[in-house]
Order: structure tokens, then C-alpha cells, then sequence
């Protein structure tokens, strides 16, 4: 018995060890990696590399020279192994361990090249498959040098949050590594990307409402801020069309596995149509679809329930007591909702020949086998589906005061 013990402290001690440890002194973080497309079926690599020393305050104070990152962009043939290559004039180590977002640009998603160059990513350990995808109007390498975040220093926590925070409004979709293989790999569903740019474009868009945008669209004074807006469309892994975040909003509705948590949207007043009501929008979880999956009359109908929070009456008409206005409200805001979700499935159903609200999840119940479902050919078939959606809306309340103000008192 105590042989045996001495040989189980013996051997643990043999498996204790530092032989492959490193310091952070010798490692350097990619928080962003930046795809372009190059000559000769290579590809524009760019890194922005975290200065884990800057925006602490563990270490003391930097030098005030010193920046809180560094871009380096090379052209390799393939994003993963082009470390190595940085590794000529970088003496640490370069980790995709803290990487936060893959930025690549609208020109290499509309390639042929872009899902073979992707997939390099599927068996890389180091790389999360929660890393988001964005696309970018312009090249990727511009878009990380060009954009100055506001209010944060560490790039790895600007892009953190203001990707969820735009995932919180519906200004964007979910657009994680992981999703967009398996989407791709199933072959189904159209899958919605990130949609972001530094640049503004030159057409006059002041005459929009709050999610009308798209990426470059809205009209900043301030100049180098990325705009998070809008969704860019995949289907078979090749990037195929954008929408602005009004479309991108309605899909996201239309989609069971996604909750928006804080979407504000104005809508035209009905008895007054040059002013606009303010609602904070809920969509509710019990959404009902009814497939009737039978070739060549195949049908689907959606209720899609929404729950509204009155926050702002402009006209100032008294909607919270008068129950007839209430009803107009409503029945307003239902129309409009319920024309905004049959456009939105016919636009992506008739330009891009597909959906991209997970539909194919639930369809792929009404079959017996997984080979029924694959012979059915959801990807193919549903441009022909006979589809119709309702909206049913739900006045709340109010906000925190029922009753209208009377500002005409008060000019008075």
C-alpha cells in the first residue's frame, strides 16, 4: 500500500510542469482580424493587435505616446498562418484567443473566394466560433484603421459592446462564427451578417426615420465613427444583398430563435400624419407558424404578436383615455406593421430565392426522416411557398403619465 502511494506521488510529480508556458510579456493579442481581397487567389490580412498595457491602471501610467493598439496588414495566403509571417518584424507571439470580430470586406463576401478562405477558420482551435462576422462597405484594412471608437480606449471591449448593443436594438443581426457554418452547411436558410462602414455616403439621406439607414447612411457630423446598421444577406456562403435596419429589424421579428430587447421605433400618427408616435416595441414569444409543406402547394401562415409602450405622442392627441382613438392607433399600427412583414418576406423570398428567420428549423418537424426533409429541398421549394403574415398589436400602456399635457395652457 505505501508502494503504491509513493508511485501516485512520483507520477504526479512527473505530470507537473511550465515547459510551454508563456509570460504576457511575450504574447500579443489579436482582438480584430481584417479580410481583403488580394491578387493571385491571396488575401490582405490585417491584425489590430491589443496594448494590454494601455487603458489600465495595473501597470501604472503608459507613456502618453503610447496607443492602445497597433494595425499591421500583410498579404499572405491564408488569414490563419500569416502569424507566423508577422512574427518577421513582431517578437511576441500572436493569439486568437481574446480575437473579438472577423471584418471582411464587401468585395471578398461577394467573391467565390471568401467561403473557401473562411473555412480555414473551422479547425483553428484559438479561434472562438462566438466570433462575430462583419462586413464592411469598404476595404476591411480601412475600416480598422480609419475608425476611432468614442468613450473606449481598448478596442477589444468597443467592439464587445457595441455589437451586442446593436444586437440589443435590431439594428444588426446575430452574426457569430459558429451560426454561419452551421447555416451554411445546411443549406436552407439565407443567413443575415453585420453590416458596418467608416464611410458616409454622399446621397442626402436627412429625410429618413431612426432605422431607415443603412451602414454609411446616417447623417453624423462627427466623421471616422463606424456605423453598426443594416444586415448583409449570405446564401450559400456568397454575399448576395444588404438590408437597412428597418428590413433588418422585421427579420429579426419574424425570427423564433432571436429576442430584440430594446427596440424604440417611431410610426406615422393617424390622425395627424405629419407627426410620428414614439413606441418601444416587444415582440412576444409565442409566435405562430403553420406550415402546410405539400409540393406544389405549399403554404405558411404567421401571427406575429407585438406589444407596444406608448413613450411619446408628438401631436399631442389623447390617445390613453380616448378608447375610439386607442382602437385607430391600433388597427393603424397593425396595417402598417403587417404590410412592413409581407414585403420583407416577398423581398427576400422573390430577389434572394430564400428566408433568413430559421424557418427550415421548424419545417424540418413535419417530416418523419432527415432524408424526407433533404429530398424536399427547403432551399429550392420555397420560392414557390404561398406565404401570408399578420401582425396583432397590444397597446400596453402609456408610459409613466396617462394623461396628454396641455401645452397650448401653457403657451397661453
Amino acid at each position: 500500500m505505501k508502494f503504491k502511494l509513493i508511485s501516485l506521488i512520483s507520477l504526479v510529480l512527473f505530470l507537473t510542469g511550465c515547459w510551454d508556458h508563456k509570460e504576457l510579456e511575450e504574447i500579443s493579442y489579436v482582438v480584430a482580424i481584417g479580410l481583403d481581397k488580394s491578387e493571385d487567389n491571396k488575401v490582405e490580412v490585417t491584425y489590430q493587435i491589443a496594448n494590454p498595457e494601455v487603458g489600465t491602471s495595473l501597470t501604472g501610467s503608459p507613456p502618453p505616446n503610447e496607443q492602445p493598439f497597433e494595425n499591421i496588414t500583410i498579404i499572405a495566403n491564408d488569414f490563419l498562418t500569416a502569424r507566423n509571417t508577422v512574427n518577421a518584424f513582431i517578437g511576441r507571439q500572436l493569439s486568437f484567443s481574446q480575437t473579438q470580430v472577423l471584418i471582411v470586406s464587401e468585395e471578398l463576401a461577394r467573391s467565390d473566394e471568401f467561403i473557401k478562405m473562411i473555412y480555414t477558420g473551422i479547425r483553428e482551435r484559438e479561434l472562438r466560433k462566438s466570433v462575430n462576422l462583419i462586413v464592411t462597405k469598404e476595404k476591411a484594412s480601412e475600416f480598422i484603421d480609419i475608425n476611432k471608437p468614442l468613450l473606449e480606449t481598448r478596442p477589444h471591449k468597443f467592439y464587445q459592446l457595441m455589437v451586442n448593443r446593436a444586437r440589443e436594438t435590431g439594428f444588426v443581426p446575430p452574426s457569430d462564427l459558429l451560426h454561419f457554418f452551421q447555416t451554411t452547411e445546411r443549406d436552407a436558410d439565407l443567413f443575415p451578417v453585420i453590416y458596418a462602414t467608416t464611410k458616409q455616403d454622399d446621397i442626402a439621406t436627412k429625410n429618413k426615420f431612426e432605422d431607415e439607414y443603412k451602414a454609411g447612411q446616417i447623417p453624423l457630423v462627427n466623421k471616422n465613427l463606424a456605423q453598426f446598421i443594416g444586415t448583409a444577406l449570405f446564401k450559400e456562403g456568397k454575399m448576395v444583398g444588404t438590408l437597412n435596419g428597418e428590413e433588418t429589424r422585421i427579420a429579426l421579428i419574424l425570427d423564433p430563435t432571436i429576442d430584440i430587447q430594446d427596440m424604440l421605433v417611431t410610426y406615422v400618427d393617424p390622425l395627424e400624419p405629419k407627426s410620428r408616435i414614439a413606441c418601444k416595441v416587444t415582440v412576444g414569444r409565442d409566435m405562430d407558424i403553420n406550415m402546410t409543406l405539400d409540393k406544389p402547394n405549399s403554404k405558411i401562415r404567421i401571427k406575429v404578436p407585438i406589444t407596444l409602450e406608448i413613450i411619446g405622442v408628438f401631436s399631442q392627441i389623447d390617445y390613453s383615455t380616448d378608447i375610439k382613438k386607442q382602437k385607430q392607433l391600433k388597427d393603424h399600427i397593425e396595417d402598417h406593421l403587417t404590410k412592413k412583414v409581407n414585403e420583407n418576406i416577398n423581398k427576400l423570398k422573390q430577389v434572394f430565392g430564400g428566408e433568413a428567420y430559421s424557418w427550415s428549423l421548424i419545417a424540418q418537424r413535419h417530416f418523419l426522416t432527415q432524408k424526407q426533409y433533404e429530398d424536399f429541398n427547403w432551399m429550392k421549394s420555397y420560392p414557390s411557398f404561398d406565404i401570408e403574415a399578420t401582425v396583432k398589436v397590444t397597446i400596453e400602456e402609456f408610459g409613466q403619465q396617462v394623461q396628454t399635457p396641455k401645452l397650448k395652457l401653457v403657451e397661453d
